[in-house]
């Protein structure tokens, strides 16, 4: 595997990482804060 095939698998792993992290503090926002914006 190249480097540079590695690097944007690493991005890639990295960006999944975020946008689950960023849905599960939706998800914890709306349980604490009640909110009901979310299904």
């Amino acid at each position: 595997m190249s480097q540079h095939h590695a690097q944007i698998q690493r991005a890639h792993a990295v960006h999944s990482l975020e946008m689950g992290v960023n849905s599960a503090r939706d998800r914890l926002g709306c349980i604490i804060h009640g909110s009901h914006g979310y299904p």
